[in-house]
């Protein structure tokens, strides 16, 4: 399996005080994925207009955290990782691309990505979640953690998945807010404390390149 070498251009137009982006962008393949593959995963998944999907990613209530077997399927995790062969989607590729840029440094003193899920809901809408090291992220500038988002965003994306990102600190008060009777785990105290840290979110467009955009919270 030949590995190819990471590339992206992105002309983005920028909204900094809300810090969202849209972007064209070029395709970038994960390693060891054709670009005949990637464009079948995309081609299969539902077309969603881009303000809809930043509408469901944005919405922690209807696809939070830790996604309900009720709600859609795991497609795959860090977690159900093969030695054996490759799952699909995977980001074991992309998560140690990123760790050897982001860390662990003496900035960055652990590696920067924790966890990572992906899934697919009973719409057939397709997002994988990202849990970072939160010490290690906000170690970062608005920057780095830009260029972190678009870096794992385009994979995904050639896997027809959008993306999300979260840190340690949220996916541990997920986990106590799932551990409580109240509202079937649903407790508006711990569930303000989870924030969405940054997505990347793409659909197709008339022009060769599809439409983008990031977001990387302040």
């Amino acid at each position: 399996m030949h590995q190819r070498e990471l590339k992206s251009v992105v002309i983005a137009s920028c909204v900094l005080s809300t810090s969202f982006c849209l972007a064209m962008t070029k395709p970038v393949l994960a390693k060891g994925m054709s670009a005949d593959i990637a464009q079948v995963e995309t081609e299969n998944a539902p077309q969603f207009s881009l303000v809809d999907v930043r509408s469901r990613l944005f919405n922690l209530e209807t696809l939070p955290l830790f996604l309900s077997a009720s709600q859609g399927i795991l497609d795959s995790a860090d977690s159900q990782l093969s030695s054996t062969q490759l799952s699909r989607p995977s980001f074991a590729w992309i998560r140690d691309q990123v760790a050897s840029r982001y860390g662990p440094t003496e900035e960055v003193p652990a590696e920067i990505v924790s966890q990572w899920q992906a899934y697919t809901t009973s719409e057939g809408f397709r997002y994988v979640d990202v849990v970072v090291n939160e010490p290690s992220w906000e170690r970062l500038n608005y920057l780095r953690r830009y260029g972190f988002v678009v870096q794992f965003g385009a994979v995904a994306r050639d896997y027809g998945y959008h993306l999300r990102i979260f840190h340690t600190g949220d996916a541990a008060n997920r986990k106590d807010a799932l551990s409580l009777p109240i509202n079937n785990g649903n407790n508006s105290t711990v569930g303000s404390s989870i924030r969405l840290r940054g997505a990347y979110f793409c659909v197709p467009s008339l022009e060769a390149l599809p439409t983008c955009g990031a977001f990387v919270a302040p």
